[in-house]
């Protein structure tokens, strides 16, 4: 773990470090698994919204794209991809990035919640409009500011997250997309695909949906917060974290964007429901991230799955 862990270990001892660790991912799993279950329960004793079924928008779309990563990715290298990686990551101060992260995730949930009550009570239904905005400056425009073009000037020949993510030109770094088609083909059968074709808006708002929100959300959440946490944490660790911090995210602002079908608010605040949404689609995504570190695919995936999810909804056809 270089650095970092050489600090952790200084502080705690290699045991405790490993105890704390294994204690995360444990603790992890459990959310999960109480999540799942007991939105698993509701789904099966009282019908709940979202339609179609969880198990079919979101369950058996991660689990088979999951199953497919474990299998297509070459591990050797992989591992060299990740030793590059945490090269990149040597002159990073982790704790003190994360800490920026969390003040952007914060200033992202208050200003969106704050400016959308605003514009709601100013001008009705444009509250939506709050959202963009929002996103772009405190999920990409100032974590890039603080945490990665910071470093960027100054890394000379030495590789960088931004580039590495995005200047994919080894074609084994690609393989991911197998297991992205087939997640986005298992979810599109159980969605109104039809009338998504046939809304005139489509290419608009797909355009939306990438910039506004596939973007600046892997990039955060994934490109940045992921890939820190990593080097604290270890992989699954910080895949779990990650993923529960996009529920709860998501939970916290109260609005329908992405994974869940139905009213106009997102499961009425209930975090659990959330974290067995967007938080097992959130693991998909921190997986394929760890995998080939290619911000390409997971702006793909994420952008299929909101337009698979809510263009339907939002275009009925008439």
């Amino acid at each position: 773990m270089g650095f970092f862990r050489g600090r952790l270990e200084a502080d705690l001892g290699e045991r405790e470090v490993d105890v704390a660790r294994k204690t995360i991912l444990w603790g992890g799993l459990a959310v999960f698994a109480l999540a799942l279950a007991v939105t698993g329960y509701a789904l099966l004793t009282t019908g709940l919204a979202p339609l179609p079924p969880v198990p079919f928008t979101v369950w058996l779309p991660v689990g088979v794209g999951l199953l497919l990563l474990s299998l297509i990715t070459p591990p050797a290298r992989s591992a060299e991809l990740e030793a590059r990686v945490r090269h990149a990551m040597a002159p990073h101060s982790v704790e003190r990035e994360l800490g920026y992260l969390a003040f952007c995730l914060a200033g992202f949930i208050l200003g969106m919640i704050g400016l959308s009550g605003l514009l709601g009570l100013l001008y009705g239904n444009m509250a939506n409009l709050a959202a963009p905005a929002v996103r772009l400056l405190f999920l990409l425009f100032i974590p890039l500011l603080l945490v990665d073009w910071a470093q960027v000037g100054r890394a000379g020949d030495r590789p960088t997250i931004p580039r590495i993510a995005m200047a994919v030109t080894e074609p084994w770094r690609w393989l991911g997309l197998i297991a992205v088609l087939v997640g986005v083909v298992l979810l599109a059968s159980a969605v109104d695909l039809a009338t998504m074709i046939a809304d005139r808006a489509l290419p608009v708002g797909l355009l939306g949906i990438v910039v506004t929100i596939s973007v600046p959300e892997e990039i955060f959440f994934r490109g940045m917060a992921q890939t820190r946490l990593e080097i604290l944490v270890g992989r699954w660790s910080a895949v779990l974290l990650t993923s529960l911090f996009f529920a709860a995210t998501y939970a916290a602002m109260g609005t329908d964007v992405d994974v869940v079908r139905g009213e106009a608010t997102l499961l009425h605040g209930d975090l659990l429901r959330a974290i067995a949404t967007y938080g097992v689609w959130g693991v998909f995504y921190g997986y394929l991230w760890s995998c080939y570190r290619n911000i390409w695919l997971n702006i793909i995936l994420r952008s299929c799955v909101i337009a698979l999810i809510t263009i339907p909804l939002q275009h009925p056809p008439g």
